[in-house]
């Protein structure tokens, strides 16, 4: 399980990837602006059914933009809905305090970008 709310080795290879910083800033805003319906869509499942796809949207974008813990979450949150099961309360707590940090970290992430800080890409190593 990961500790920090960002994987900079994720979003630095998607920053080096885009290329422009203004595109990955724009992209990154795109997941912040959606992420609170992705969210509610968990939160609020009707259904296992309903829980295991809102948990695999989130996971699915969380990991792209290497908001690895919400990642996780969502990973579990999604198996227990395929498995026919309520989400946890504690789960769902964990899961929305792990995107507030998340939310908080890229957000610093596109200020320093749009400050023209330069994001380093992983090792190729």
């Amino acid at each position: 399980m990961h500790t920090e709310p960002l994987d900079s080795e994720v979003v630095g290879a998607l920053s080096s990837e885009l290329g422009e910083p203004a595109v990955f800033a724009r992209l990154v805003r795109l997941y912040l602006d959606r992420l609170g319906e992705r969210l509610e869509a968990v939160v609020n499942a009707e259904d296992a059914t309903a829980l295991a796809a809102a948990a695999h949207s989130l996971k699915s974008a969380s990991g792209t933009f290497g908001a690895q813990i919400v990642a996780d979450i969502a990973t579990e949150l999604e198996a227990i809905g395929e498995r026919g099961e309520d989400a946890p309360a504690p789960l769902l707590d964990g899961l929305l305090d792990a995107a507030e940090d998340a939310r908080r970290a890229l957000e610093q992430v596109v200020a320093e970008v749009e400050e023209g800080v330069e994001i380093n890409p992983p090792d190729e190593g």
